[in-house]
């Protein structure tokens, strides 16, 4: 018994022992990310829920040091995700902007009235899963004058069962939903 017990042991290290790393390069899956403080961004910047955990527990974020006076701009861009502090949308283009405005309206970033936060209302009506694909990939940057402040990877999936194709490191959305767009910066 003991023989065997070593066998399977050995069988499986062996096994695991390929250095070559992956060799399939066709079709890879596209690397999601979120860039806030809690994440590893800026230290300036916190994405909110309900797309994220609340930061209150991260040690950088403050209550009571958000910033109202900012006019940051939020950009939805479709497809492949602009990196290296790119204030634009990669070559897939943009689907949306919100520019800052003083007084809320639907298409517009805005502060919320006795909220601490930034909030522009993206809606995903009209989303089409016309290729038999489960998430369709979206990128959201928030932009103040040249300067990236975060990032974060969007998952758009069909229906609520199909959450379970959807990255791990991407805001997670339901098609046909408004999308909360929710933010905070401090005085930098």
């Amino acid at each position: 018994m003991r023989r065997f017990f070593f066998f399977i042991v050995a069988t499986f290290v062996v096994g695991c022992q390929d250095a070559s790393g992956p060799t399939d390069t066709v079709g890879s899956l596209p690397s999601f990310a979120i860039g806030d403080a809690t994440f590893g961004g800026n230290v300036d910047f916190f994405w909110l829920p309900p797309n994220v955990p609340n930061p209150n527990g991260d040690p950088q974020f403050q209550e009571g040091e958000f910033d109202p006076n900012f006019e940051p701009i939020a950009r939805v861009c479709f497809g492949e995700a602009p990196r290296n502090d790119a204030t634009e949308c990669g070559p897939s283009g943009e689907l949306r902007e919100f520019l800052f405005r003083r007084v809320p309206t639907a298409d517009a970033v805005s502060v919320k009235p006795g909220a601490d936060n930034y909030i522009a209302n993206w809606s995903t009506n009209g989303v089409v899963f016309d290729d038999g694909r489960e998430t369709i990939d979206y990128h959201i940057l928030v932009v103040l004058e040249d300067e990236l402040l975060g990032f974060a990877d969007v998952d758009i999936v069909p229906s609520p069962r199909a959450r379970r194709f959807a990255a791990d490191e991407a805001f997670v959305v339901v098609s046909n939903r408004t999308v909360p767009i929710k933010s905070a910066s401090r005085r930098i």
